[in-house]
């Protein structure tokens, strides 16, 4: 069984994970921003 270790690589692993998770956030959000503003 192997120990999880934090190392650098898995930092940086969670980091791209975060902002890819925030982008597609926002590309699903976006549009919804969009059409409340045409409203307007």
């Amino acid at each position: 069984m192997m120990r999880v270790r934090y190392t650098r690589g898995q930092n940086l692993f969670n980091v791209f994970n975060l902002l890819f998770l925030t982008a597609l956030a926002l590309a699903m959000f976006l549009p919804f921003l969009n059409v409340i503003a045409q409203s307007f």
